[in-house]
Order: C-alpha cells, then structure tokens, then sequence
C-alpha cells in the first residue's frame, strides 16, 4: 500500500516504520517553515535563490526577506517580488542585522529556517527536515551537509565531520549550514562581527538535542565578496571569538555537554561522505542505490536506509539500480570493486571516494576501462581523498 501525495510518496513498508508513516503524513502541510533571508548587495542572486525556495517538494512555507541597508538596488528588487509572490514577505529592521541574528522575531512558521542571500536549497531540503523533526521529538534543531559551489556549478563536498565524533557544537569544529530550529521563545545574542552562526547553535543546544543529517541538503556560495571574506582585524576576530566562548561556558557553567541526537552514530564517515558527493541529493523521486562493500554489513545497510529514508537502499545490489557508492582504502577494497564494475556493473551513476596510496594507478587502470568518468572531486579540507563520479 502506497500513499501519494504531492512532491514524494509514502511507502508503508520497506525503508519506513509504519507508525512514523502515519505520523508524516498528519503533520504533511500542517506544520510551516518560515524562511528568512537576510540581503546586502547581493540583488543579483534573489532569483537563484527563489527559484530553489519555489522548486521545494514541501509547500508549506513562508519567505520572510530584509534589506540590510544596501547600497545598490537590492531592496526595490525584494520589495518587488514581495509584491508578485504573496508568499514572499518583506519586513524592516529596527536596525542592521536583526534578522540576521534573530530571524525567529520576524517569522511565525513552526519551524525557522536561515538561508543565506546567495545560497541554495536543495529539492527535498524542506521536506526532509519535517521527516526528521516529526520522527525525533527530542530534538531542537537540525543542520546538514553542504555542497560548496561557485557559478556556474561547480560541486565539491565541504563539510565531512565524522558524527561518531561530535558530542557538541561548541567543541567540534563543524560548520552548521542549513541551520533550522523549533520557533520557540529565545533571543540570540547580538555579536558586533558575523558569528551569527556559533551563537544560534550554541544557545539552541541548551534547550535540547541537535540532529545533523550527514547528508547533502544545502549548497553553499563560497564567494569573494561574502560576509566569510570580509576583512576584519585578526586580533578583533579572536578577541571577539573568545568573548563568545567565554559567554558559552559560563552559560554551561563549564559542564562538558553531550547534545548530539545519535541516531545516525555508526556509520562509517567514508560511506556517506561518498554519498554527498552524488547527484542522488539532487533527485525528488524515489531510486535505487546499492552499496558496493567487500564485508556485508547489515548494520550499515540499516543505517543509511534511515539516512535515505525515501530511497532504496542496498548492498552489493547490481540489477536495475540507479546509483552506485563505494569506498576503496586498500588493495582488496580494489579487487573487490573491480571484478563487481566488470561483470555487473550496468549503468547508473557510480561514485566512489578513493583513499589509497596507489591511486594513481587505480586512475590509469580505470581509463583503461569502457566508460567515461564525468569529474572528480577533491576535499575542500585537507584530505587527500578523491572522488570519482561515472555515469554509464
């Protein structure tokens, strides 16, 4: 038995729980997100921006916009498309960055979700946020993965922290993109620089637990030009850092806080920093993906069939499946994955994330192969991890 609805489809058996089934599909249209965007110079990227807000599978939203005192024509263009989308909303501010530190006092969603002025959402961002905070009741707030990107697209994984890690956003070095929380009554801090970031995420995770979806639901302009790049004083920047921090630990009163929901501990950080990569975050449809995998492990497979609740999840399949991952660390890993891309390999996107020292003649035999490789992807950080994604 199925249950069709507009922008994705519920199924009641396979990769999902009954009961949290039943659960979505009440709260489906039901439950708001307000979306606030904060705009300074930055006119040229409104329509990328609200085309990826438009182009959700969930349409239960509002757009809240600000101008934020720019010096060129950005607030007449906001103001204007306020006027042809009543769903797009614009406010004033009392002052500069109000919302860009309080965007909750603009916005009366269930849920407040921030997007920067000149970065994208993804299809199923919205929709995929609703599953995860209908099924934990826990949690306060959830952030995710990001694609970095410049114009035109040009894709590359940024963020790959290691959940099995992270205990608590003050003490893990983590970017928290896509950052979205249960509207409650709280005031953030008002920094005088751009920590707006930290200081969301560190106050909201007092008030309960963070889930962050390791997987890819946000794209981020990394651009010269943004707030990032702005030219501070070094010594203004730590000074002020360190004033936060300082804030925080007075807040905890210097107790070390374990604040991450752990529902996704245990997969392995090489699996799913894999799956960032694909084009398989981008699709609004249900579709196959089989795990290539030396050592069958079950516990894997359940894992990352709750990660991607709405697709099915494999492993070591190869008949009619539309996206293949793998991860090769080692001279077995290889062999393993040879002789599957050779007798059962098929078509689909194959991608695979490479961490061995021979890599470079695991490149030359691949080209010696029938097919074509589209890219591949270095790390943003400093990993010497490669990505190869073939489409065949």
């Amino acid at each position: 038995m199925k249950i069709k609805t507009k922008g994705f489809m519920i199924k009641k058996k396979g990769n999902f729980d009954t009961i949290h089934c039943n659960i979505y599909y009440k709260y489906y249209k039901t439950m708001k997100f307000s979306i606030t965007t904060s705009f300074f110079n930055t006119g040229k990227y409104i329509d990328g921006v609200y085309n990826s807000i438009t182009e959700q599978t969930y349409s239960n939203w509002e757009w809240i916009i600000t101008d934020d005192w720019s010096s060129d024509d950005t607030k007449n263009k906001l103001i204007e498309l306020s006027k042809k989308d009543k769903r797009v909303i614009y406010k004033e501010q009392d002052h500069k960055k109000e919302m860009f530190f309080n965007p909750q006092l603009f916005g009366d969603g269930d849920f407040i979700f921030q997007l920067d002025s000149d970065d994208l959402l993804i299809p199923k961002t919205l929709e995929i946020y609703l599953y995860f905070f209908t099924l934990l009741k826990d949690v306060t707030f959830i952030i995710s993965c990001a694609n970095q990107f410049e114009y035109p697209d040009k894709r590359s994984l940024f963020d790959i922290a290691d959940i099995n890690k992270i205990k608590n956003l003050a003490d893990n070095n983590i970017i928290p993109f896509a950052r979205c929380w249960r509207n409650k009554e709280i005031l953030f801090e008002e920094s005088k620089l751009f920590h707006n970031d930290y200081i969301q995420v560190t106050k909201l995770e007092e008030n309960g637990k963070f889930l962050y979806i390791p997987r890819t639901l946000y794209k981020w302009n990394y651009r010269p030009g943004s707030i990032s790049h702005s030219t501070y004083d070094i010594k203004e920047l730590k000074s002020e850092q360190k004033r936060i921090d300082d804030n925080v630990k007075i807040r905890r009163n210097y107790k070390e806080l374990n604040t991450q929901h752990g529902i996704f501990k245990g997969i392995d950080v090489n699996y799913y920093n894999t799956m960032q990569i694909s084009n398989l975050n981008y699709e609004k449809e249900c579709k196959y993906i089989s795990i290539i995998k030396k050592d069958n492990y079950s516990s894997l497979e359940e894992k990352l069939k709750l990660l991607y609740y709405d697709h099915k999840v494999s492993i070591n399949e190869y008949k009619d499946i539309d996206y293949h991952f793998t991860y090769i660390k080692n001279q077995d890993d290889y062999d393993f994955f040879i002789d599957f891309f050779k007798n059962k390999y098929e078509n689909g996107e194959f991608t695979i994330k490479l961490h061995y020292k021979n890599d470079e003649n695991i490149m030359e035999d691949l080209r010696g192969l029938d097919f074509g490789y589209s890219t591949f992807y270095q790390t943003v950080n400093d990993s010497n991890d490669t990505f190869i994604i073939i489409n065949r």
